[in-house]
C-alpha cells in the first residue's frame, strides 16, 4: 500500500442510493483490484435503508477510504460533483455500484496513463444482464491500443468511438474543474464527458474489454418518463464542441450522422422504449419529426441501416410507429440476451 502521506494516483468514486443489498458485492470487486495506489470515496446519496452505516463501516475498515455522506438525496450528478471536490488524486475513476469489472481494469488504465501522459484512458466495455450474459460487441473504443490528440478525440466522440460512459474511463482530475456534471435528471455523465473531452490534450484507447455495464429495470434512462431535453442538451453541446474544436465544419455529413444517432433516433428510441406518455416529450418528438429530412435519412441509412430505418419509419408514420418499434425492441433484446 502506498505511503498514506502522499496523494494517490487514482480516486475511485462509487455512488450509492439505497443499495444495501449490493454494498458487499461492490466492495468485493473494488478490494479485488490489483492496482492499490488509490483512495476510495464511498458516496452515499441520502440513503434510508442502512446503506450509510454499511459504507461508514467499510470506510473505517479500509486505509485511504472515506465516506462522503450527502443528505438529503440530490441525484447522481450532484453526488459526483461533491465527490470530485473531495478527491485528492491525479486521476479519477467512476464506477456504478451495481456493475461488474475485471480485477486488472484499474491497473490497465493507470499504467496506460503513466506511460502516455494522456488525460483520458478508455478501455472497452460491454452491456449485459450479468458478467456471463452480455452482448459480444463492445460499446465503444478501438480494437488496438491507440493514442489520439485533442482534435481526433473530438472526432472519436462524434463517430461514437468515444462514448459518454464514465465507468470505462480514467480521467485526469484537473479536466473536471468545479461541478463538471450538470444537474440533469439523466445523461449528466455524457454531458460531463463532452466537457472533459473538450479540455483533453490526448486520449488513449485500450482494446481490452474490462467492464460490464448491467442493464436493469428502473434505471434513470429506463424510467417511465425520461426527459428527452437531456438528450437534446448533450447533442447540442457535442455539436458545439465538434465545430469549435475545428474537427468538423457546419454541414459536414459526419455531423449529420451525429444528429440522428445522438439526438433524433436516440430520442425516438428512449421515448418508445420507456412507454412514456409525457406531453412535453410528445411535442418534442413532433419537433424532431419536422427536423428530419428524407434525403438525410437515406444518407444515414447507408452508414447504419438500423438507425436509418428507425428514422424513416418515424418520419413516414409518426405516432403509429410506436407499437411496431416496441415489438422490434423486445425481440431484438431477447435475441441479444438469449
Amino acid at each position: 500500500m502506498p505511503n498514506a502521506s502522499t496523494n494517490p494516483l487514482v480516486s475511485i468514486i462509487v455512488t450509492f442510493h439505497n443499495n444495501i443489498d449490493i454494498v458487499d458485492t461492490a466492495l468485493a470487486l473494488i478490494d479485488a483490484q490489483t492496482f492499490t495506489d488509490v483512495e476510495l470515496l464511498l458516496v452515499d446519496d441520502g440513503s434510508s435503508d442502512g446503506t450509510t452505516d454499511a459504507l461508514a463501516a467499510a470506510a473505517k475498515a479500509r486505509p485511504r477510504a472515506k465516506l462522503v455522506a450527502i443528505s438529503p438525496n440530490g441525484g447522481v450528478a450532484a453526488a459526483r460533483n461533491h465527490a470530485v471536490s473531495v478527491a485528492t488524486s491525479e486521476y479519477i475513476w467512476f464506477v456504478d455500484c451495481d456493475d461488474v469489472w475485471e480485477p486488472n481494469i484499474l491497473e490497465s488504465l493507470a499504467t496506460a496513463a503513466s506511460e502516455t501522459g494522456s488525460d483520458i484512458v478508455n478501455c472497452r466495455a460491454v452491456r449485459g444482464t450479468s458478467a456471463e450474459n452480455h452482448e459480444s460487441k463492445p460499446l465503444d473504443g478501438m480494437p488496438e491500443r491507440t493514442t489520439v490528440d485533442h482534435r481526433d478525440a473530438v472526432r472519436a466522440l462524434v463517430h461514437r468511438i468515444l462514448r459518454g460512459y464514465l465507468w470505462n474511463k480514467l480521467i485526469r482530475r484537473e479536466l473536471m474543474g468545479v461541478d463538471p456534471f450538470p444537474k440533469l435528471s439523466s445523461q449528466s455523465d455524457f454531458a460531463g464527458v463532452i466537457g472533459m473531452v473538450g479540455r483533453a490534450k490526448s486520449v488513449t484507447f485500450l482494446p481490452e474489454v474490462l467492464y460490464t455495464h448491467l442493464v436493469r429495470a428502473g434505471s434513470i434512462t429506463n424510467g417511465s418518463n425520461p426527459n428527452l431535453r437531456n438528450l437534446e442538451y448533450c447533442w447540442q453541446h457535442g455539436r458545439d464542441l465538434a465545430i469549435s474544436s475545428g474537427a468538423f465544419d457546419e454541414g459536414d455529413r459526419d455531423l449529420e450522422f451525429f444528429d440522428y444517432t445522438e439526438y433524433y433516433v436516440a430520442a425516438i428510441d428512449t421515448f418508445y422504449r420507456s412507454g412514456s406518455d409525457s406531453a412535453e416529450s410528445i411535442a418534442q418528438l413532433r419537433e424532431i419529426r419536422r427536423a428530419m429530412k428524407v434525403g438525410a435519412i437515406l444518407r444515414v441509412a447507408r452508414r447504419d441501416l438500423t438507425v436509418g430505418a428507425a428514422a424513416l419509419g418515424f418520419k413516414l408514420t409518426g405516432s403509429a410507429f410506436g407499437r411496431a418499434y416496441r415489438v422490434y425492441r423486445r425481440t431484438s433484446r431477447r435475441a441479444v440476451f438469449q
